[in-house]
């Protein structure tokens, strides 16, 4: 329920969207909207919420619900319930569409869009999960703060992991976001997702065979939460260090980025120690790449540097993606470390060795052997295609959280990667904190359609 609102109904001649296009609403105090609703004349009783899609300023782009004729009313409300504005559209009916043409027509060409998925605004500490602001049984609300890690099941659920609230999230297919698990507190405590400790995750990977590795990067090890969400250590001593051997005695230090191997074998971006090390599938931690001395030399794996290594990725060939700073790095699969891009910071499309980026966030390759990279200081989805061409997919030279054709979206940190079977890319974008998602479409995205002020 909305509390009074404080903005008098306002009524406005502009035209309303067609059906399934955005409505893009302006006014002040939008950027403290949490909440947008929906309500027809013919059927007061019956209120929808819309999507909130992306906000910019005085700005509120907001995808309304489907089947919506008539006389509407709409009303915001920051997060407390309290309302923020109102206004009134009059929403043409829907009309069907006509017999389609005998005359055949060529296909629209095919463009990338971006659109966010969950935008999880930091709120004030009192607000978080688990902390009602007050003592009179309000429903505690989720946040997102700082997301580390993303990684997605077979079912199409993602888990997110909140390096500041030092829990795992899961977002289903639905939309709903929930605690998986941990306290909110750092820690280290093993058993169920109630009681759970972590302590900054970072890195997160879905285990084929059912479960989740997560790169608990402040207890320097990795834990395994099983499908009914009971939480191990899977390997380390959680105790900061460099080790190898078996899983109980190896040594971490920061561990961050995880990748599976095609064999079955972990890989860990072990960043602070600047070195990757991989686990076997009989459980023998060794280390493939790096003298613990920070550096960007290539060569022999005995012999190569690296410099907080973080995100990795393995191909289809068994070749080790690694992003290094702002470096794109490869490890073949007989020890031979290299450096694929330009070794100098910046900012530059073309073949892969005169390419430059400036601090490589996420790294997925996707079914088609692309390699998609999160440029994260240059705000850019970056894509690396078999032939060796670097690309630019979507976001500006100025950070932002812009959705729409991707010659006009903006990124403020990304980061996190994931590919979806249907080939779209699902981006962890750490600036607000939230996840975004570029998706191919047969024909230009839908413009927001001007709207009335609130």
């Amino acid at each position: 329920m909305l509390s009074e609102v404080g903005v008098p109904l306002l009524h406005t001649s502009s035209a309303a969207p067609a059906p399934g296009q955005p409505l893009l609403l302006s006014g002040e105090n939008l950027e403290r909207v949490e909440t947008v609703l929906f309500a027809s004349a013919a059927n007061p009783e019956r209120v929808l919420r819309g999507e909130i899609r992306s906000r910019s300023g005085d700005r509120l782009v907001v995808m309304p619900p489907s089947s919506l004729s008539g006389s509407v009313w709409v009303a915001v409300a920051d997060g407390s319930g309290q309302g923020l504005g109102t206004l009134v559209y009059d929403w043409p009916a829907a009309t069907p569409s006509p017999n389609p043409s005998p005359t055949p027509t060529a296909p629209a060409a095919s463009a990338w869009v971006v659109e966010t998925l969950l935008n999880g605004r930091t709120a004030p500490a009192a607000d978080l999960v688990g902390n009602a602001p007050d003592n009179s049984g309000t429903e505690s609300r989720i946040y997102l703060q700082q997301i580390s890690g993303i990684a997605v099941d077979p079912e199409g659920a993602f888990y997110l992991a909140d390096r500041a609230q030092h829990r795992i999230f899961r977002l289903s297919p639905e939309g709903e976001l929930e605690v998986w698990v941990g306290t909110g507190q750092a820690g280290y405590q093993d058993g169920a997702a109630e009681q759970a400790q972590f302590n900054s995750p970072q890195g997160l990977l879905w285990d084929p065979k059912g479960g989740l590795w997560v790169a608990d990067s402040g207890n320097h090890c990795l834990r395994y939460i099983n499908l009914q969400r009971q939480v191990s250590t899977f390997a380390g001593t959680c105790v900061a260090g460099y080790r190898d051997g078996g899983l109980a005695r190896a040594q971490f230090r920061e561990p961050s980025g995880l990748a599976l191997g095609l064999d079955g074998s972990l890989y860990v971006a072990d960043r602070a120690n600047h070195r990757i090390r991989r686990i076997t599938p009989a459980g023998e931690v060794t280390t493939v790449a790096g003298t613990g001395q920070p550096g960007f030399a290539d060569g022999p794996a005995e012999q190569a540097q690296l410099l907080q290594p973080t995100a990795l990725a393995v191909d289809r060939n068994g070749h080790l993606w690694i992003a290094d700073q702002h470096r794109l790095r490869r490890l073949s699969p007989a020890g031979q470390l290299s450096t694929l891009s330009n070794p100098e910071a910046g900012y530059r499309d073309g073949p892969l060795a005169e390419s430059r980026f400036r601090f490589l966030g996420g790294l997925a390759f996707d079914a088609a052997g692309n390699l998609w990279v999160a440029d994260r200081d240059n705000h850019r989805i970056r894509r690396l295609q078999p032939g060796g061409q670097v690309s630019t997919l979507a976001g500006q030279n100025q950070p932002g959280w812009q959705d729409g054709p991707t010659s006009a979206a903006r990124f403020e940190q990304p980061g996190g990667l994931a590919v979806l079977p249907d080939g779209s890319v699902v981006v962890v974008d750490g600036g607000l904190p939230g996840l975004r998602r570029l998706s191919r479409v047969a024909s230009g995205p839908a413009t927001p359609t001007p709207g009335g002020s609130l």
